[in-house]
């Protein structure tokens, strides 16, 4: 099918690369969600509730994983030479492909799971809150972020990972040791959520 714009072209070979991966991130929590239920007999544990806590630990390690994936790809030899004779500037190129790799990662693993977990009743671990749709997201993107940051400045997909998920940790670490533990993210979140079980 021909393509209006050449925008339109960039957006859907980088939807190509990214939704792939994301729509594997889905499955995998959505296997977890089943393996974890299958060790409950508590029928208010179903599928729907259970699925927002796989899909947030789940999501932590996958958006990592599609921000290494999708620009890994384009460290391969010869490929730079490639994009120089596309009539595409890098910054378009690269923001392009940022953005678009992370509505991906944010549409496919958290928007589905907002969708098909929605109005289910919340508790500590079960159910989808408020708290997970207005933290869970920006967490996964900063993630994503972070991933996309350290493959551009390492260029090797496993030490551009390491990056994300170290980085997330001294953040944390600095986060708790100058403005106390109530600003870290995860903690944030709980807080959120406690709240919010008691009607607040």
């Amino acid at each position: 099918v021909p393509l209006p714009s050449r925008a339109a072209a960039l957006v859907w070979i980088n939807l190509r690369q990214s939704l792939p991966i994301a729509v594997c991130g889905l499955i995998i929590a959505a296997l977890f969600t089943l393996v974890e239920l299958s060790q409950h007999n508590d029928p208010r544990d179903g599928f729907r509730s259970q699925l927002p806590s796989s899909t947030w630990a789940v999501a932590t390690l996958w958006a990592t994983v599609v921000g290494v994936g999708i620009f890994a790809a384009e460290w391969r030899p010869g490929l730079s030479g490639f994009w120089r004779s596309r009539p595409i500037g890098v910054r378009s190129w690269f923001w392009c492909k940022f953005f678009t790799g992370l509505a991906a990662t944010l549409l496919v693993l958290d928007g589905v799971t907002i969708f098909v977990s929605w109005g289910t009743p919340i508790d500590t671990t079960t159910g989808l809150s408020w708290s997970y749709i207005a933290c869970m997201p920006i967490f996964h993107a900063a993630l994503y972020a972070m991933a996309v940051l350290g493959i551009c400045l390492f260029r090797r997909p496993v030490v551009g990972a390491t990056f994300a998920i170290a980085g997330y940790f001294v953040t944390s670490i600095l986060i708790e040791s100058f403005g106390g533990q109530s600003f870290e993210p995860i903690t944030v979140h709980n807080h959120l959520l406690e709240y919010e079980m008691h009607g607040q």
